[in-house]
């Protein structure tokens, strides 16, 4: 669960043109949001040097999560209700009403 990594993916992205009329701001927003993070995202470098650090261990755990912004994250899910955590990660993305 590296999060963000600063790559070539977001010049890359292919967008849908085909969006529903009625969907259309919220996935502009959404991607927006997701472009921002991953051009500012952390060093694809150090993310390498963790996931090669994992590969090379003996007990390779099931999941790790990189950088500090995502660790506190994955630990405010598990401390708060999924309803909770769920409402927090749309209003980051653009999922609120109005």
């Amino acid at each position: 669960m590296p999060g963000d990594i600063r790559t070539s993916f977001t010049k890359n992205r292919k967008k849908n043109q085909d969006e529903s009329k009625h969907y259309v701001k919220r996935v502009e927003k959404s991607i927006a949001v997701m472009e921002k993070d991953e051009q500012n995202g952390m060093d694809p470098e150090y993310a390498a040097k963790v996931i090669y650090k994992l590969l090379r261990g003996k007990n390779m755990p099931l999941y790790k999560t990189i950088g500090f912004k995502y660790k506190v994250f994955v630990f405010l899910q598990k401390i708060l209700p999924a309803k909770l955590a769920n409402k927090m990660v749309g209003f980051i993305y653009g999922f609120k009403k109005g």
